[in-house]
Parts: structure tokens; C-alpha cells; sequence
């Protein structure tokens, strides 16, 4: 846990400023994470291991958080072996809990293999995060529910994929999204699709496409060094299940650190949740 962190968490900050303190958590664990790769591009340091194993505790606090009544308390671990953590309900919607903060847990879950948090993402109702003044295409929302119907049930109907796929297209936005769409989404959906359907070739093939797209989206001066820039996380979040699920992944990349692809890595920090 970094010196950032640490300071986040001092005294009683998190009990009174949960929503602020976690989301911020998250972002500084991200972007830690993402810097650690330029160096580790395997990810196998436990400084890249431990930031992707704290981004995904305090995401999943977010989440807890914004299904816990005004009166409720939870508790929440942060850190490695770390001791549990209160946090408390607060009226309505947690700012913070939109369905991009939702989709960056499901990459970190499916990607950290932990089952429990699993479960939880699975059946979390992603219609909570349709606050009023969260500006959100309708693609983002049904990206989602696709991976949700894949774990529920161990399969997703082809044509619900394709149909979130149409859904990024620019006909079809609601909101201008400067092609995050078009060269994030559209490609990490058509890679689950490959994935569903276990086409081996395919899926390498649109793999490597996707992550061309990748590189394309953040190559600006004001993406290049971010953390969703340094690590594709939706695209190792599918690799990750495709490795799970026998099919061979014939594709490298600095984006995709591979030691995560491995399904026990995160072994060593057990218990996350």
C-alpha cells in the first residue's frame, strides 16, 4: 500500500468519507499499477500484484457501499492480510458507483478468479448505476449484463453480444464517447464473443486487433501514461477466461502482464474479500 493510500485511510477518514476515500483508492491503485507495468511488463512484482489486489478491494467497497441502507455497516478489508474495515451506508446512490466503476471491478474480478466476489458482481443489479447525471451509453450497460449472463449461467446468447455490439456504433450513442465505442468496447466484445463460441482462431485474430485498437484509443497526449492505457484490463479480463476455459492464447502483448493470465496468482494474497 503506497504512502497515498496509507494517508487515504488514516484515523476514522474511510468511516466518514467511505464513497470519496475508495473511489480515490481505486484510481491511485490503477494508475500505480499501470506505471509498475512499464517496468514489469510480466507483472509479477508483488508491486504490480498488491495495486491490482487493493484496486479490486476498494472497488468492491464501492459497490457494498451503495447496497448498504443509510444505517448499515459493513466491513471492508483493504490490503493484503489486513484486518477488516468498517464502512457505513449513505443516502442514496454513491456518486462514484457509475457502470464504467462497475465494469472496472468485473475486469479486476474475473481477472483476480475470486469466486466470491464473483458471485456478488454476477447478480449485482447494474441498474444502480444510472444515476440522472451520469452520462452513460446504453452499450456500456448491456457490455455488463453479457459478462453477468455468462456467470450466472455459464453461457451468453450469441445475440445478446451481438446486440451490445450494435449498441456502440455511433448511430445508435446517446452520448458523444470519443470512440472509446468503437476501439475499446466493440473489440472487447467481439472478443468475448469468440470466447463463447471457443473459436480459437478467431479469437487470437481479434485479440490482436483489439489490441492495435487499444493503442490507437490512448496513443493522445491525454491517454498515453494512464492506467487504462498502460494495461488493457477488458481485454486481459477476457483472456484471462480464455486461459480458464483451455482455449490457447497465442497472442502477446506489454498491455496483457502475463503472470495474471496464470489463474493462481493471486493465491498469495488470499483472503481479498
Amino acid at each position: 500500500m503506497n504512502e497515498l493510500t496509507e494517508r487515504s485511510l488514516s484515523g476514522d477518514s474511510l468511516e466518514k468519507r467511505a464513497d470519496t476515500i475508495l473511489s480515490g483508492i481505486v484510481a491511485d491503485q490503477l494508475r500505480a499499477a499501470g506505471y509498475a507495468s512499464l517496468l514489469d511488463t510480466d507483472g509479477r512484482t508483488p508491486e504490480f500484484q498488491r495495486s491490482v489486489v487493493l484496486a479490486l478491494q476498494a472497488q468492491t467497497g464501492l459497490i457494498r457501499l451503495s447496497d448498504l441502507p443509510p444505517e448499515g455497516t459493513s466491513g471492508l478489508r483493504l490490503g493484503p492480510g489486513a484486518p477488516d474495515r468498517p464502512i457505513h451506508g449513505i443516502e442514496g446512490n454513491a456518486p462514484s458507483n457509475t457502470i464504467a466503476a462497475y465494469l472496472i471491478g468485473l475486469w479486476l474480478t474475473i481477472i483476480s478468479r475470486n469466486s466470491s466476489i464473483m458471485e456478488d458482481m454476477a447478480w449485482y443489479p447494474v441498474d444502480l448505476t444510472a444515476a440522472p447525471t451520469a452520462r452513460f451509453n446504453k452499450y456500456m450497460f448491456l457490455w455488463a449484463e453479457c459478462w453477468q449472463a455468462l456467470f450466472r449461467h455459464r453461457q451468453v446468447e450469441v445475440g445478446r453480444i451481438t446486440a451490445a455490439m450494435d449498441a456502440t456504433l455511433r448511430r445508435n450513442l446517446e452520448y458523444p464517447d470519443e470512440d472509446y465505442g468503437t476501439l475499446i468496447a466493440y473489440p472487447a466484445m467481439n472478443l468475448l464473443l469468440h470466447l463463447v463460441t471457443r473459436n480459437t482462431a478467431e479469437f487470437n485474430t481479434t485479440l490482436e486487433q483489439a489490441l492495435e485498437d487499444h493503442a490507437a484509443f490512448n496513443s493522445t497526449p491525454d491517454r498515453v501514461a494512464t492506467a487504462h492505457a498502460l494495461v488493457a484490463w477488458p481485454l486481459l479480463a477476457a483472456v484471462c477466461q480464455a486461459a480458464d476455459k483451455g482455449i490457447p492464447v497465442e497472442v502477446e502483448s506489454d498491455y496483457l502482464p502475463r503472470a495474471l493470465i496464470d489463474r493462481d496468482w493471486a493465491a498469495p494474497y488470499e483472503p481479498i474479500y
